[in-house]
């Protein structure tokens, strides 16, 4: 397996956020270990256009959202 890089982007006060970094976690930990996650808190509209933040939580491996249906050039929640 090559190199991860495992993005979790969130909204503080976001309730599925805490649920995703843990099954998160657990799946790396048992598929990847050593993999590291890092996590973006985004902050602000501006800070959300810049990353193509899709919603909260939002998962990217190699920058490839997890959900499959969103391209992250295009738009943001």
């Amino acid at each position: 397996m090559g190199e991860l890089d495992v993005e979790l982007q969130y909204l503080d006060g976001c309730g599925n956020a805490a649920l995703a970094d843990e099954l998160l976690q657990s799946v790396l930990a048992e598929l990847a270990p050593g993999v590291s996650i890092r996590r973006v808190e985004v902050k602000s509209e501006g800070q959300g256009r810049e990353i193509g933040f899709h919603g909260s939580p939002t998962i990217r491996i190699n920058g490839v959202d997890l959900d499959g249906t969103s391209d992250p050039g295009t738009g943001f929640a």
